[in-house]
């Protein structure tokens, strides 16, 4: 099929498709970009332009599926798009200010200023925890196993299959990503370090053993040349209901993404809100996070992989496009 032949089928296409009439034609010059001729290319598509102009359409169709399901509401919404009937808004409500036990030596605004500055660090490929224990009490805090990835390799590396790895927007960069580490189900944590600060908080440092390191969540940005930056957010998640906050000016919509069980589309003054979720093939058995539960709760059982993608300025479907297989 010749570039003319494909572009006068797509326009066809599109102009059945819900799409405003702008965003028909950026998609247009996208196409045409994507597969313009390199000086001295024979007059058709390379297998990479191909595949280039069939996202681009497939992005089109999950468009051209997506059902807008409310407007108008001001409340919280499931998967589906559907209002959740008597979950409570959010509220405010202050506390009530309490004076700490005169007897107590360390306070909770201490111990948790101590974590603060200990935890602000380069990421460590090792469970930190912190606790403290006195007559009054007590408090633990831990940071799971971090690492970055500096490209789409690195974190391919760190993930492996268990979760989609992104499909960069043309004009986009991947900056860098966090991705967060826990210890296999089948293995445990090796205590390396165990020290107490002279304030008496203990510090222990936990390490993963070789080839039990599984992924549970990474985050990264990317950004194109005028500024527009698309946040995403993957994690493995639970099976359980999910609610989602909606206001009156805010349309609602449910893409039909390829390899995604429920898909959430929010569009509003504040930008593109995009929610995705499918569930694993086997549950994932791993350790969890807080060393203080190990003797009564050791393990969380991860049964789907969540995704969020939000941008204040970048059209819907740049976003369906990150994860769309």
């Amino acid at each position: 099929m010749t570039e003319k032949q494909l572009r006068a089928h797509l326009q066809a296409y599109l102009a059945s498709a819900d799409l405003p009439d702008s965003r028909k034609q950026a998609l247009l010059q996208q196409i045409s970009a994507a597969t313009a001729k390199e000086k001295g290319e024979p007059n058709m598509f390379r297998p990479n332009k191909l595949h280039t102009v069939l996202v681009i359409a497939a992005i089109v169709t999950l468009l051209s599926l997506t059902v807008a399901l409310a407007a108008g509401l001001s409340g919280y919404v499931d998967y589906k798009g559907k209002p959740v009937e008597g979950y409570p808004l959010a509220t405010t409500t202050p506390l009530p200010t309490q004076e700490p036990a005169p007897t107590q030596e360390v306070t909770q605004e201490a111990f948790d200023a101590f974590v603060t500055e200990l935890f602000n660090v380069p990421p460590t490929e090792q469970l930190i925890e912190v606790s403290f224990t006195q007559e009054n009490g007590g408090s633990s805090s831990s940071m799971p196993a971090r690492a970055v990835a500096d490209s789409l390799s690195e974190l391919e590396e760190l993930v492996g299959t268990t979760m989609v790895l992104p499909t960069i927007p043309e004009g986009f960069v991947f900056e860098y990503a966090w991705v967060y580490l826990a210890c296999d189900g089948d293995s445990a944590y090796e205590l390396v370090s165990e020290e107490t600060t002279p304030e008496g908080f203990c510090i222990r440092r936990y390490a993963i053993p070789e080839g039990k390191t599984v992924a549970t969540s990474f985050s990264f940005v990317l950004r194109n040349a005028a500024g527009e930056t698309i946040l995403c957010d993957v994690g493995l998640g639970f099976e359980s209901d999910r609610h989602f906050r909606v206001t009156e000016a805010d349309e609602v919509q449910t893409p039909a993404v390829p390899g995604m069980e429920e898909a959430l589309l929010i569009a509003g003054d504040d930008g593109n809100h995009l929610y995705l979720r499918h569930t694993l093939e086997a549950p994932i058995k791993l350790w969890t996070d807080f060393p203080d539960c190990w003797d009564w709760f050791p393990h969380d059982a991860y049964t789907t992989v969540e995704y969020s993608v939000a941008s204040t300025t970048v059209p819907a479907d740049v976003l369906l496009s990150i994860f769309a297989k």
